[in-house]
């Protein structure tokens, strides 16, 4: 793959993420997907409501997404999301 297909992908999974917050009506304070380790692995971060949480996608992950998010990474970042979103009492 290329680093062209990589990059596309972390900018898919980040649109995604902010999608989903938004829909969400969560207002985070901070998201952030950045490049870790010699693997080439991405880590979303997301700061919202008091808390960070954080997701590692492979690097398999973020190329597939180079097109349009594929449903087993869009799950991780709904996973991740709903870690903000408050319980009802």
């Amino acid at each position: 793959m290329s680093q062209d297909q990589y990059q596309k992908g972390l900018g898919t999974i980040r649109s995604f993420a902010d999608a989903t917050l938004r829909d969400r009506g969560i207002a985070a304070q901070s998201v952030q997907l950045a490049e870790q380790g010699p693997k080439r692995d991405a880590n979303l971060s997301i700061s919202a409501n008091g808390k960070t949480q954080a997701e590692v996608f492979s690097y398999d992950e973020v190329t597939d997404s180079g097109e349009a998010i594929d449903a087993p990474t869009a799950a991780k970042v709904r996973r991740l999301v709903s870690n903000f979103i408050p319980d009802n009492p």
